[in-house]
């Protein structure tokens, strides 16, 4: 499981001390997963139903930009969101740099992943089409290059 499922698909919970009965009554339990043996946690993982829905926040600044200058930089933040992993090794997976790693997990990762990775990059096409037209309004509010005082009748 990559981290990204990891907070969306499960949540921190208690575990159950009993089973639930067959013929109990309510809403059954949901599926708990311990935690492993040597993770500090008590209590487990709960996986949420498929059709309960979550609104994901990450907190601090917007993920970088894929066509950046630090491609490095980005690679390594898709892949520690994207990519299963253990141990900061498992994200090169024999590569020498995560550029290489992310290019060879985007080629064969989930279109469900690939869609995700795209639309994090919405925030910076919104924000560059923003850019481009506020700039493209104050070139319009400036109008045409002014003339010297008095040269167009101004007194």
């Amino acid at each position: 499981m990559n981290f990204y499922d990891y907070f969306t698909l499960t949540y921190h919970g208690k575990e159950l001390d009993e089973q639930p009965l067959a013929d109990a009554q309510g809403r059954p339990h949901s599926e708990r997963v311990p935690y492993l043996a040597s993770a500090s946690w008590s209590g487990c993982r709960i996986i949420r139903h498929q059709r309960q829905e979550i609104n994901l926040h990450f907190i601090g600044k917007w993920f970088p930009r894929a066509n950046g200058p630090d491609s490095e930089y980005y690679s390594a933040q898709m892949l520690l969101l994207f990519k299963p992993w253990r141990s900061l090794p498992d994200l090169l997976h024999g590569f020498t740099n995560f550029a290489a790693a992310f290019s060879a997990f985007t080629s064969t990762a989930d279109s469900n992943i690939l869609r995700i990775i795209d639309n994090m990059q919405y925030f910076y096409e919104c924000s560059d089409r923003a850019a481009d037209r506020r700039d493209a309004d104050d070139a319009d509010l400036s109008g045409p290059a002014t003339t010297q005082a008095g040269s167009e009748g101004w007194q």
